[in-house]
Formats: structure tokens, C-alpha cells, sequence
């Protein structure tokens, strides 16, 4: 969609991020992983920098020859079937092997495996936080199966990342655009965090699953939305209404079992921004009213529900569930991260470099699709600097940093026309016109300006108007008699009798 108002401050956000994420990876790696020292090191910080302009400039100047060729899309297509299946295999592949050789004998349960262990005297016992509880609940079960084996649940964690994966891909496919997914896909197979995450029986991995089917249903929302507006009969505008609310009952649920499920209804926002700037007004703010209220309402009732099962009031279990994400809440020292590395990794470096590719792109275009990713990135951040919220947020972190990477290589093409192209889809009818009648318009300057420029000028003919006139237009005409006759004269035959013998 169009830039907005909001869209200048952050960028200028995402610039600050984008660049301190650049140079505190370059350093750890330079110092204490090439072992460069620090001249180089920072030599190399400018390198990037420049790297990254050389890249989108060169890159932009491709895309603009190669657009115009129809095979373009073609191989497009082509690609993104080879690709799918092949990184979704490579991602069950690179886990099965670390599940089956690194990591055999290397699993940590933790906490959690001790929770969900099959116990004759009791249970899986009651959880504050909902993301925690649930996971606990389907680790139980699977471990019920197989006597509390660990590698048990580090098999789980590799079905739930595999599915996630793919579920992750379909939304962002749907929310942003073929590049960008095929981007994410990459980085969510081989980031080294999420492989190893199959070692650590955590309810992270569970709920990135549940929060990429939360953001496959916004993406849904937004062309049900959109389907509705453009007027698809009684069924588009029942479901303007009623799609929005199914929506928002996930993120309320989402929001209830942990604080970052909330950053779903930024998507949804995006996409009322959209429908505002299409010229669906009311209708936009109407819908995302119903999914922020049906969110409100659906975590509200949640929570009473798990209050009564678990035994407690109302009060109380509001107060818990407004404490558990504070709880933690503290600004950390960045220096510690420098120290232990905890937060740096060569996809990370990778993911940062052509992220950066936005910065550049965001000034060559009319459009944006990064506003709502760039907002939740600066709330996971927030979040694993300070310990706000209930877990580490490293997958979802990760995701979103390979999807603005996409969205930065993607901005070296045509990224204008191509916006124009989506949103067309989801115009009025009447917008769709004028927005065909203007891309007849141009394509007919192009082919003007294009035979101008190859067929000599030749002097215009004057014309000059016709001096006969017209011939006049044929009236027919009805014959009519002098008098009138009547009925009893229009008899002409002559009656002959039958022994006449004129005719010998």
C-alpha cells in the first residue's frame, strides 16, 4: 500500500536496528570468531555498508531490464515448485540429522519434560502462562506413549518446526508476496537456532505454530475483506463481518496464552490501513472493530474459564496473567550479548545485510509492505532485550528478520507496479476501471512514444471538413387511395354461371 505518515519513523527505527544489528554481528564474528581484531573488523563494517548500495543498485538495474520479459513470471513460478519442496525436505533433513547423530544423547528436557512426565501420583500440573500449559499438556500426552523418553518430545519439536515452517510460508505467501516467503522458507530450514531448537523441549516451537496459523488466518481476513468489499454477493457481505470476528477470537486466544500474540492484530491493522487508503472507509474501520473486539472478548472469557478450572477467582487470575509477562521485565547489559553470543549467528548476519536492503528501496518507491513487520521486529526486540513477555521469542525473531530480508531483495524490482497490481485485486469495481483504464492508458503512451521514436516524422495531413451535404435519410411512405372505397365495392370477382360456354 501507500506510505503513510507512520511509515518515516519507522524506518528511521528499523535504519537504527538494521545498523546495530550489522555491526554487532561483524564484530563478534570478526573479533572472536575470524579472529581479525579490530581495524579490520571495522573495516569490514563499512565494506558491508557499501556492499549492501552496490547490491540494491546493481540489483535494481537487473530487475528493471529482466521485468519487461514475459518469461520473467514464467521462471518465477518454475522456481518457486522447485524450491518449496526442496527447502522443506532440506529443513526435515538438516533436523533429522541432528536429531539422529548431533544431538543423540545431547537433548535437554528441562522444566518442562519434568512437568510433563507420566506420573502415577498426579498429573501435568496447573501453568500461569497458557502457551507453557498447553505445550506441557501435548508433551504429556506423547510421552505417555513412549515410557518419558526425551527423544520422544525432541521428535515432537521437529514434526512442530517442519509444520510450522510450512504454515509460516503459506501465511507470509498470502501477506506479502512470493519472494518473501520463498526468503522465509530459507532462513526458517537452515538457521542454526531452530535446528538446534529439537534439543530443547520448549513451548516456543508449539506456539510459533500457532502464531503462524494466526497469521495465515489475517491473510485470509484480508482477502475475505477485500472479497467482501468488492461486493461477492450475500455471502461476501455476511462474511465482511464474520470472518472478522473468527479472526479475532484466534488472536484473543492467542493473546491469552502469551503477550506477543497480540502482534497479530498489527497485520490486521495493516490491512484497515490498506482498505482506507482503497477508499473503504467504513467499512475498514468496521471490520477491524469487530476482530479487536471479538479479540478483547475471546481472551476475557478464556481467562474465566481457566480461572474456574484451575480453581481460582476472577481477580486473581486477571492479576497473574497481567503479572507473568512483567515478571522478568528488566534493561539488561548489551555487553553480555557481546560476550556470549547468544544473539548472533551468520543467518542472522545474512538476514541483516539484505534487510538492510529496505532502507534503500523505501526511497524509490510510492509503496510500502514493511510498516507492520517493522513494528512487531521493534516488539520482539524490546522483548529479548528486556525479558518482557513469557519466553525467548527466538524463532518468531528470526522469521521476521528473514521476511524483511525478502521484502529488501524484493524492493530492488519493480515493487510499485507490483503493489498497484495487488491492491488491484482487492478494489471496488469501479476502482478496478479506473485502475485498468489507466494501465491501458500508459501501455498506449508506451507504444506511441515507442513508434515515435522508431518510424521517421512525417508532416500531419490537415483534414478538412466535407462542403456537400449529407444525403437525407429515407422516410418511408404509405400508399394511400384518393377516396375512400367501401368494404362492399373491393369485391372483384364476376360471377359466371355454370352452362355458360363463353369460353368455346
Amino acid at each position: 500500500m501507500k506510505k503513510t505518515w507512520l511509515s518515516y519513523p519507522l524506518w528511521l527505527l528499523y535504519a537504527v536496528l538494521a545498523g546495530v544489528s550489522i555491526i554487532t554481528n561483524l564484530l563478534w564474528f570478526g573479533i572472536h570468531v575470524w579472529g581479525i581484531g579490530w581495524y579490520p573488523t571495522l573495516a569490514a563494517v563499512a565494506a558491508a555498508f557499501c556492499l549492501v548500495a552496490g547490491i540494491w543498485f546493481a540489483g535494481h538495474r537487473l530487475a528493471c531490464r529482466m521485468g519487461e520479459k514475459p518469461s520473467v513470471r514464467r521462471i518465477g513460478r518454475m522456481a518457486e515448485y522447485i524450491l518449496l519442496p526442496g527447502l522443506c525436505l532440506s529443513a526435515a533433513a538438516c533436523r533429522l540429522y541432528l536429531l539422529a547423530f548431533s544431538a543423540a544423547g545431547n537433548i535437554e528436557g528441562g522444566f518442562f519434560y519434568d512437568m510433563a512426565s507420566v506420573k502415577a501420583e498426579s498429573g501435568v500440573p496447573w501453568m500461569a502462562h497458557g502457551a507453557s500449559y498447553i505445550y506441557t499438556k501435548a508433551l504429556s500426552f506423547v510421552l505417555a506413549f513412549t515410557g518419558n523418553k526425551e527423544v520422544a518430545g525432541a521428535a515432537l519439536q521437529l514434526v512442530l518446526q517442519v509444520i510450522a515452517i510450512l504454515v509460516f510460508y503459506a501465511a507470509v505467501r498470502l501477506l506479502a508476496g512470493r519472494t518473501e516467503a520463498l526468503c522465509v522458507l530459507a532462513v526458517l530450514a537452515f538457521a542454526r537456532n531452530l535446528c538446534n531448537g529439537v534439543r530443547y523441549l520448549t513451548p516456543e516451537t508449539l506456539y510459533f505454530l500457532l502464531y503462524a496459523a494466526g497469521l495465515l488466518l489475517c491473510g485470509l481476513y484480508g482477502k475475505r475483506t477485500a472479497g467482501a468489499d468488492a461486493g461477492e454477493g450475500r455471502s461476501g457481505q455476511i462474511g465482511k463481518y464474520v470472518f472478522p470476528a473468527v479472526c479475532g477470537l484466534y488472536i484473543g486466544y492467542m493473546g491469552f496464552l502469551d503477550v506477543s500474540g497480540w502482534t497479530l492484530l498489527f497485520p490486521t491493522a495493516g490491512i484497515c490501513v490498506r482498505n482506507l487508503k482503497n477508499g473503504r472507509g467504513k467499512r475498514a474501520l468496521v471490520s477491524f472493530a469487530v476482530c479487536a473486539g471479538a479479540a478483547a472478548a475471546a481472551a476475557l472469557l478464556v481467562l474465566g474459564i481457566d480461572a474456574w478450572s484451575a480453581g481460582y477467582s476472577y481477580g486473581e487470575r486477571l492479576s497473574m496473567w497481567l503479572a507473568f509477562p512483567v515478571r522478568n521485565f528488566a534493561f539488561r547489559d548489551f555487553s553480555v550479548y557481546l560476550e556470549n553470543g547468544a544473539l548472533f549467528s551468520r543467518m542472522h548476519l545474512l538476514s541483516s545485510l539484505f534487510g538492510a536492503l529496505v532502507l534503500i528501496g523505501f526511497w524509490f518507491s510510492k509503496t510500502q509492505k514493511q510498516d507492520a513487520w517493522v513494528v512487531l521486529l521493534l516488539f520482539l526486540t524490546v522483548c529479548r532485550v528486556s525479558g518482557f513477555g513469557g519466553m525467548d521469542y527466538g524463532f518468531l525473531y528470526t522469521a521476521v528478520w528473514g521476511l524483511l530480508a525478502g521484502i529488501g531483495i524484493r524492493s530492488m524490482g519493480k515493487g510499485q507496479e507490483d503493489a498497484v497490481q495487488a491492491d488491484t485485486a482487492v478494489q471496488t469495481p469501479a476502482a478496478q476501471t479506473d485502475t485498468a483504464m489507466q494501465a491501458a492508458d500508459t501501455a498506449l503512451e508506451d507504444t506511441s512514444r515507442q513508434t515515435a521514436d522508431t518510424v521517421q516524422t512525417e508532416p500531419k495531413v490537415k483534414f478538412i471538413e466535407n462542403p456537400l451535404p449529407l444525403p437525407k435519410k429515407h422516410v418511408k411512405r404509405e400508399m394511400t387511395y384518393a377516396k375512400e372505397i367501401a368494404e362492399s365495392e373491393m369485391d372483384f370477382d364476376i360471377p359466371v354461371k355454370e352452362d355458360d360456354d363463353f369460353d368455346i
